[in-house]
């Protein structure tokens, strides 16, 4: 007995009801079960079915959400077989006698229970068969001489609406809940419960059918360019050969929307999870088993659920797609650990093997450098089991801006769009800078209570908001380059004047350079190439006038 009880008269406690059935929904499917559940399929359609299911109830609104999208794509599925079998046309109307059979049919207690007593032979089934007879006629005593159709379809959406999210997370975990794959034929079997609702005709079929059309969507509403195809090609390439990639590419160029995208079409083979700043074991680990769906809670130690998500990954084979992997280093200038997420990777998942795809900018193979140099960490070892190392363009094409800008804000004009990439070359943020203008443009035309992004949402946007915002970091910026500059200016000026003057190198260490100009070494040979200061785009190799200004 569960000892989780509080005493109706106990004095109020905020924790009181965080036991409650209503909050266990927003965890999602148990990724545990679904593994195990999986396990025991032998049909790769049906595992994938099962984890599509699993990963949508881990969104906001869980299986309740897919059980109203389901009723909203197939509202003539909706009603008994009875009804589907006298028809539901505009009019009908029932006898009380048909009636009273569609009452007996929407007795849920009975969906996967009654079918399995259906197959045992001898007089049990028939006896069965009369007992669910009686029950019809009974009903029917509710009933006048007829009854329109749609008071009987409202039973069947109410109670698709209380049943169907339970069904679901059934459908899921439950090792003895027999449903064929898509294309085949739907078998009786005695010693199995059949998947199927009295409310809803063909559960399973809608379900193959609701995840094709879902895939579907989130490609046609995912704008490509020339970096998202190229990492989707790597995630297929590493899904089908059960290996390990790193991708690596500037921050800014889409690498989150098209790996969050590509993981979408793919809940049946693949989970992804995104590292955060702040680096520790724990959180790490939570923030793979909130992806798989896992226990993760605060009480949960780092060592339980890397066993639990472990698990989960040996028993389903799905791959992993971890964003922001360079948070697996310690972001400090100073290492004295070695990484141990990676060295987890590489040895967990790597040698099953498992497919893994690392997200990452460039400051990974520096992290990586830092660690092998400072504690000694042995990186070859990640080295041999890395298949590929990809390294992005640096830029987003001039195409593929503008068609980012044109997804993201449909029906704007030529001169709206020539706007914002001219704000995108100005800030040098690729498609990060097109996404703030859209996001900021939209708030605006919110704002005004227009129903379309216009030209001077566009235009105010970018002068009232963006550009105002990028006046301080630029500042930033220039102060940091010239910082650059001064440093690199000094240390050639005093290695010119030390070889000029061999003596300047007895000088005390605090007084020795100190008259020596940035600008010009008082020292240096003629003809040096410190005899006149270098610009500041020679040594940054960026222009000057960069600098954004409010315009």
């Amino acid at each position: 007995m569960s000892t989780r009880r509080a005493d109706p008269n106990a004095p109020l406690s905020q924790e009181r009801y965080m036991s409650s059935p209503e909050f266990s929904e927003l965890h999602g499917v148990n990724g545990m079960a679904v593994a195990k559940r999986c396990a025991l399929l032998d049909s790769p359609l049906k595992q994938q079915l099962l984890w599509f299911i699993q990963g949508l109830s881990l969104l906001k609104g869980g299986c309740k959400t897919l059980a109203i999208e389901l009723l909203k794509m197939f509202p003539e599925r909706v009603g008994t077989h009875t009804m589907h079998k006298l028809g539901m046309e505009k009019g009908q109307r029932y006898t009380g006698r048909e009636a009273g059979e569609i009452e007996g049919e929407l007795d849920v207690s009975n969906d996967c229970t009654v079918d399995k007593l259906r197959g045992l032979p001898g007089d049990i089934s028939d006896l069965l068969d009369a007992a669910w007879d009686d029950s019809h006629l009974k009903a029917a005593v509710n009933y006048g001489p007829s009854v329109p159709w749609q008071n009987l379809h409202s039973k069947c959406l109410e109670a698709a609406k209380a049943s169907l999210p339970d069904f679901l997370i059934e459908l899921c975990i439950n090792p003895a809940l027999h449903f064929p794959a898509l294309g085949e034929s739907e078998e009786e079997r005695w010693d199995a419960q059949i998947a199927r609702v009295s409310y809803f005709q063909n559960i399973i079929g809608a379900l193959f059918e609701y995840k094709r059309r879902y895939e579907e969507q989130v490609r046609a509403e995912f704008c490509h360019t020339a970096i998202s195809r190229r990492m989707w090609k790597q995630f297929d390439d590493a899904a089908k050969t059960g290996t390990m990639i790193v991708i690596d590419g500037l921050e800014g160029r889409g690498k989150t929307e098209a790996t969050a995208a590509w993981a979408n079409c793919h809940l049946g083979l693949a989970r992804s999870s995104s590292l955060k700043g702040i680096t520790t074991k724990t959180a790490q680990f939570r923030a793979l088993a909130q992806s798989f769906g896992v226990s993760h809670g605060n009480s949960r130690k780092a060592s339980e659920m890397q066993a639990s998500v472990e698990e989960v990954l040996r028993i389903s084979g799905l791959m992993l797609i971890i964003d922001e992997a360079h948070h697996c280093f310690n972001q400090g200038p100073r290492m004295y650990t070695r990484p141990e997420m990676l060295d987890w990777i590489d040895t967990a998942l790597c040698n099953p093997p498992l497919p893994v795809a690392l997200i990452t900018t460039p400051q990974f193979l520096i992290c990586m450098e830092r660690a092998a140099g400072q504690v000694g960490w042995n990186y070859r070892q990640f080295r041999r089991r890395c298949k590929r190392y990809v390294t992005l363009a640096p830029k987003n094409s001039h195409e593929d801006i503008e068609a980012v800008a044109r997804k993201l804000l449909p029906g704007a004009d030529r001169a709206t769009i020539k706007q914002i990439m001219a704000y995108e070359a100005l800030s040098k943020r690729d498609l990060s800078a097109v996404g703030d203008v859209a996001r900021e443009a939209k708030l605006l035309a919110e704002e005004d209570g227009a129903h379309q992004v216009t030209f001077e949402h566009v235009k105010r946007a970018i002068h009232e908001v963006l550009l105002v915002s990028d006046v301080p970091w630029a500042e930033m910026e220039k102060r940091l380059k010239h910082q650059k500059l001064g440093r690199k200016v000094l240390r050639y000026s005093t290695d010119i004047a030390a070889e000029a003057a061999p003596e300047a190198a007895q000088e005390p260490a605090e007084t020795r350079g100190r008259d020596i100009s940035p600008r010009l070494a008082p020292s240096a040979p003629r003809g040096s190439r410190m005899r006149l200061q270098e610009p500041v785009s020679a040594l940054i190799h960026e222009p000057d006038d960069a600098i954004l200004t409010p315009g």
